[in-house]
């Protein structure tokens, strides 16, 4: 497994192949009473934790679930503590794309895409009868 993939100062690795399978099984380094299972890509993607590259999360506080995240939340972290173990998770798997040395955020952030025209737009030429309309 690649160091720039992975912090091991902050999560320990227990079971998977980042770039194999994805699935990881880990612990976190600073919180030793919990444990995770993560889908984790190389790169961040819209369905990842704060748009990052963990896609899909479970954690553990002992045997007690304290989160769950499937491109979105199912249950959310509610202690202080589990939001920073969260924090420490998401550390654990930096986005690549934003640590370069000048930190420029990635490209689909630099600019959004325009998807749907509002305002001024093209006739397509026809006129439009109510008479061709059911009320």
């Amino acid at each position: 497994m690649s160091d720039e993939l992975v912090n091991k100062e902050k999560v320990t690795i227990l079971e998977g192949d980042l770039v194999g399978d994805f699935w990881l099984k880990g612990v976190i380094n600073r919180y030793p009473g919990y444990t995770f299972q993560a889908k984790v890509y190389d790169v961040g993607s819209v369905f990842g934790i704060e748009q990052g590259r963990i896609s899909k999360l479970q954690v553990w506080r002992g045997d007690q679930s304290v989160m769950d995240y499937d491109r979105g939340w199912d249950e959310k972290p509610a202690r202080r503590r589990d939001r920073k173990v969260l924090q420490e998770i998401l550390a654990g798997f930096p986005d690549r794309q934003r640590d370069k040395a000048n930190n420029e955020p990635p490209a689909a952030e630099q600019k959004s895409r325009r998807r749907f025209a509002f305002g001024k737009t093209r006739s397509s030429g026809r006129s439009r009868d109510d008479d061709d309309y059911e009320h």
